[in-house]
């Protein structure tokens, strides 16, 4: 039933921008996601009209031609069309047989590559890792915690295929292709900061697949990265990224969370809300953090 009235939202809301009436078009979609309890879909929506207000004013002021305007506001609808149509998607196909993936009671070896550039901000990475093992701490009959830091590019890859870890976890800066190339921040031979871009990481993540490198869940514990998360979701069945300037306070309270949780055998859902609801108590939001599951990127809560 839901599915059929997210298809006939979707036909409404295409309606309205085929008759440049993006806000409109927002603003029923809005609606429907309070309605139906969908808050993701709220928080995307409220990020989208942001951005078309922040664009109306530029065009205002004068700061953008027509031209320009018109562009971005083409990528504002088509951004706001896909929302419906992953949404829809994953409806469609969410039946009893999707269950969550509990961690498997084996050990489940953690492999977690730092970086903290010497010309970028220190970030409190030996604050993280402490947190992690004292959540770990009287489990190593189940967990296998092994740690690099100051990791260049090379030693991304050397490491993961010679560990073949369950979980990687990447901890320190990333940047948006917003302000630049875009990606995970590694070192370089000085110490200096060497970009790893999201194509690059698509690559990377593929030849770990072929490499047989079972990687389960990938947590971008870095700033600005839900672009390199949606970038390697293909290969791993869980990668979980950041959508903004998250900070030291609000990385480190998610990893607390999340290793508490998989510390009780929670399953990853699980360890995933337990996460951002420890970053929450620091007073984080929710949607600072995405999860990809099998491809998609998931609701984000409980």
């Amino acid at each position: 039933m839901i599915a059929k009235t997210l298809q006939a939202l979707r036909n409404e809301a295409n309606n309205y921008i085929s008759q440049a009436r993006t806000q409109e078009a927002m603003d029923v979609v809005a609606e429907w996601a309070h309605e139906n309890n969908q808050a993701q879909l709220k928080r995307d929506i409220n990020l989208l009209k942001g951005q078309l207000s922040a664009l109306n004013k530029q065009q205002i002021m004068g700061t953008v031609s027509f031209e320009e305007f018109m562009r971005e506001q083409a990528k504002v609808n088509v951004r706001l069309l896909d929302l419906l149509s992953t949404l829809e998607e994953k409806i469609s196909n969410d039946d009893v047989s999707s269950q969550p993936e509990p961690i498997k009671a084996s050990k489940l070896k953690i492999l977690m590559l730092t970086a903290n550039p010497t010309n970028l901000a220190r970030l409190r990475l030996d604050s993280e890792h402490s947190n992690i093992l004292q959540k770990l701490q009287g489990k190593q009959e189940r967990f296998d915690f092994v740690i690099k830091k100051g990791v260049s590019k090379s030693e991304f890859q050397e490491l993961t295929v010679q560990e073949k870890p369950d979980v990687l976890h990447f901890s320190g800066h990333g940047e948006s292709a917003e302000y630049g190339v875009g990606g995970l921040i590694l070192q370089d031979t000085d110490g200096r900061e060497d970009i790893l871009p999201p194509k690059g990481l698509n690559l990377l993540f593929r030849f770990f697949k072929s490499e047989n490198v079972a990687i389960r869940v990938a947590l971008l514990n870095a700033c600005y990265s839900e672009e390199q998360a949606q970038a390697i979701c293909a290969h791993v069945p869980y990668v979980i990224g950041t959508t903004l300037n998250i900070g030291d306070t609000a990385a480190i309270g998610f990893s607390t969370g999340f290793y508490y949780k998989l510390a009780e055998n929670g399953t990853i859902e699980q360890a995933f809300n337990a996460g951002i609801t420890r970053a929450g108590m620091d007073g984080a939001d929710e949607s600072y953090f995405a999860l990809f599951k099998d491809g998609k990127k998931m609701s984000v809560g409980f």
